[in-house]
């Protein structure tokens, strides 16, 4: 998420743009200690059955979780960004986040990872390792070190939750920790539960984006995001829908690592009076194809 920080307008167009401003996309100067977040918007509808889940033809699974055991499988999934693990939690120093994340905040239950925010002061330390406390808890999982992977198409069923200042993110990263590229897949806000951000970091900076609307309430039911890597090309599906395409030479040629986190944002949308003391980021199922 510090990959994902740059900022579109209060609410997003269904454009893409590419933004010339690799400065601004992090507030950092090393990218590779933590990589940025954007921000979206979005329309309504609801729906409690799960979408089907059919990737492109002439792939094969080659990960798969269904969240149906009591505990997080630690051979596959970490808890913390790579990057900032301090063997006590993390957060995202690139961003003015609100939580600290911890493993506790990675739940399973009824088949399904939940990653539950907490509004609970939190210990934990700031970019160069003094004490601070956080005012949210909060949970992520990754698939690093335990699997990267080099194009493929990634689906994964989840559940946003409602609320100012909830910011659920579905993205990839480069396994070299070294930032960018990054694609997002799915990156949301509670304020607007209609919509989300779909979105591409090359290497050489900027952004390429786009700002899906949806006819459904995407914190209702479950909800089906993919992306379809390829060399020369990203295509993004929302239930089931191409909702935006971007080709060209920058497209990542790298191993690439999955993340899904919810975060609470500080600056953009914050929580409010109105923001639950408590909601989670339902993950249904991760499936990861190649051809």
């Amino acid at each position: 998420m510090d990959a994902r920080r740059t900022r579109g307008a209060s609410a997003l167009v269904a454009v893409a743009a590419m933004a010339l401003v690799a400065a601004a996309c992090s507030p950092t100067p090393t990218r590779s200690v933590a990589p940025t977040a954007i921000k979206t918007t979005t329309t309504t509808t609801t729906t409690t059955t799960k979408p089907p889940s059919a990737p492109p033809s002439g792939m094969r699974l080659v990960f798969s979780d269904d969240f149906t055991s009591t505990a997080l499988d630690g051979s596959r999934w970490d808890t913390c960004y790579p990057w900032a693990d301090n063997a006590t939690g993390c957060t995202n120093f690139g961003n003015p986040e609100l939580q600290w994340y911890l493993p506790s905040q990675a739940q399973l239950s009824n088949g399904a990872l939940h990653l539950v925010a907490s509004k609970t002061a939190t210990s934990g330390t700031t970019k160069n390792g003094q004490p601070t406390t956080y005012q949210w808890r909060s949970g992520m999982v990754t698939t690093f070190p335990s699997l990267k992977f080099t194009y493929g198409y990634v689906q994964v069923s989840a559940r946003i939750p409602k609320g100012d200042g909830f910011w659920p993110t579905l993205w990839l990263l480069p396994q070299t920790m070294a930032w960018p590229p990054e694609i997002d897949f799915m990156e949301s806000h509670g304020n607007n539960t209609f919509g989300t951000a779909l979105t591409f970091h090359p290497v050489q900076g900027g952004q390429y984006q786009k700002g899906y609307t949806s006819s459904k309430d995407l914190s209702v039911g479950w909800h089906t995001y993919g992306v379809d890597w390829e060399p020369g090309s990203i295509t993004w599906y929302v239930d089931g829908t191409v909702a935006f395409k971007y080709t060209g030479t920058d497209v990542p040629a790298e191993p690439m690592y999955f993340l899904a986190n919810l975060a609470i944002s500080g600056d953009y949308n914050p929580p409010s009076s109105s923001t639950p003391s408590t909601a989670t980021f339902d993950v249904d199922s991760v499936r990861i194809y190649q051809h």
